[in-house]
């Protein structure tokens, strides 16, 4: 019985995280998506939804998925014209960057709080292991793990507090 409610517990937490994760993620695609249709079409790019709709998409997928939507769009656009191909990739490029600089932090960084190495680190483990399906879960799953490291370590502290005040780790130890 114990062991079942810790692992309902897990459940719990996990779904919470994914649902966050994605949720926030779904809104940030969704932002770049429509910025990006709104710059295709004022450049009259051939397929300009259908691009934005494959940028939103592959902005999903933590710091590799926005490559895959430039290279896609710039791959479609250069059977139309190599300069357009090249605006057109420079165009996402910022897009992107303004996205990785600012709107995501703004949105995804404080819900989750995971450092970008860790998220890395859960986006390339989580590809490896599930494809595209792993990168996406990645964040949330990185996200878990610091919430269950969190607990592990104030449980360690409050079990050992003579220890933490001898050796001064309490400054290293956060709850």
């Amino acid at each position: 019985e114990k062991n079942g409610e810790r692992v309902i517990n897990f459940v719990r937490i996990y779904n919470k995280m994914i649902g966050t994760y994605v949720g926030i993620k779904a809104i940030d695609s969704a932002i770049i998506g429509t910025i990006s249709l709104i710059g295709l079409l004022i450049l009259r790019v051939p397929y300009a939804p259908l691009l934005a709709v494959v940028v939103g998409i592959t902005n999903m997928i933590p710091y590799f998925g926005p490559l895959v939507g430039i290279i896609v769009s710039g791959t479609v656009t250069i059977f139309s014209s190599l300069i357009l191909s090249i605006i057109v990739m420079i165009m996402l490029l910022c897009l992107q960057q303004f996205d990785a600089w600012y709107l995501e932090p703004k949105l995804v960084g404080k819900k989750v709080g995971v450092s970008p190495l860790a998220i890395i680190f859960g986006v390339t483990l989580g590809g490896g292991i599930l494809g595209p399906i792993g990168m996406i879960l990645g964040s949330p799953t990185m996200a878990t793990v610091r919430i269950y490291y969190h607990k592990i370590f104030a449980k360690f502290k409050a079990k050992n507090e003579e220890l933490v005040k001898k050796e001064g780790l309490d400054s290293y130890i956060e709850e």
